[in-house]
């Protein structure tokens, strides 16, 4: 409803221009930042890094706004809650998403608090709502229940390897056609379990002999899948001792190396690898 209690609300081009460069806005938020943590930084730098950025740019708008409130008892407590409530926890917890989910899941999710907002101010507080407004809510709850949806079909369950030199590096290999370096593994055949699996694919690949029961199981890790666009990967992750054995590259394994987290930064690592399995600093 307009000021003048007549119903009818208007559509400003600038109110929509501003409205789509917000969004957008966000969507650049989300896309850098998991850009970040898929190249090992850890949620907090990744944020801080990109809040820090936009803050240097939004400088210059401190000087065309009034600052006088920000002395007062009520404004220095709005500026905390602004800062530590709205904007570090919350993008905190969005980080957290982000490791774990891809931006257009993560970005749709986050529209639950508008429309949860908006449903309490049509229960709690009788606001009437547009038609205008109530299509926009279908559409974001639509888009709710589709990424709520598991999707099984895009998931890839794999068996994958940490294996270690002397010096701690870390062994990746590259798939024939590919960029993306990864640790040794693959999927399983039928009746097999994790261990054999991997077992299995060391020696085919690696040559490398590892009995399946001297494999220490590190657990169950998830990260998009380095070659196969869309789609999560599901990895199995067993520490293996490989003794004075030597790996060496067979069937589809196109080349292998043992990198230190610095020899990582001028490779294309796989996600699994970049963000779980690289050697400390």
């Amino acid at each position: 409803m307009d000021a003048a209690g007549t119903g009818v609300v208007g559509v400003s081009p600038l109110g929509i221009l501003t409205s789509v460069g917000a969004g957008a806005s966000y969507a650049v938020y989300a896309i850098a930042t998991k850009m970040l943590l898929d190249r090992g930084w850890r949620v907090g730098v990744a944020a801080g890094s990109v809040f820090g950025v936009t803050a240097i740019l939004s400088l210059p708008v401190v000087l065309f706004t009034p600052t006088a409130w920000l002395f007062t008892t009520d404004g220095a407590l709005l500026v905390v809650w602004l800062a530590l409530v709205a904007t570090v926890l919350a993008y905190l917890l969005l980080g957290w998403g982000l490791e774990r989910l891809n931006p257009t899941t993560v970005t749709t999710l986050t529209l639950a608090e508008p429309l949860g907002a908006t449903l309490l101010g049509v229960l709690v507080l009788r606001e009437q709502l547009s038609p205008v407004s109530i299509a926009g809510l279908i559409v974001i709850a639509v888009g709710l229940t589709i990424v709520s949806v598991p999707t099984l079909r895009r998931r890839i369950h794999v068996s994958a390897a940490v294996i270690c030199d002397a010096d701690g590096r870390l062994l990746v290999v590259r798939k024939n056609g590919t960029t993306a370096f990864m640790q040794p593994g693959g999927k399983p055949e039928p009746g097999e379990s994790a261990a054999q699996t991997l077992s299995r694919e060391l020696e085919e690949e690696l040559g490398l002999v590892v009995d399946p029961s001297a494999m220490r199981p590190l657990g169950s890790f998830t990260a998009p899948a380095a070659n196969e666009r869309g789609f999560e990967v599901v990895a199995e992750v067993f520490a293996a001792d490989i003794g004075a054995q030597h790996p060496v590259v067979a069937a589809e394994i196109a080349e292998l190396r043992w990198v230190a987290r610095a020899d990582a930064e001028a490779l294309d690592i796989a996600p699994l690898a970049r963000r779980y399995f690289l050697p400390p600093r």
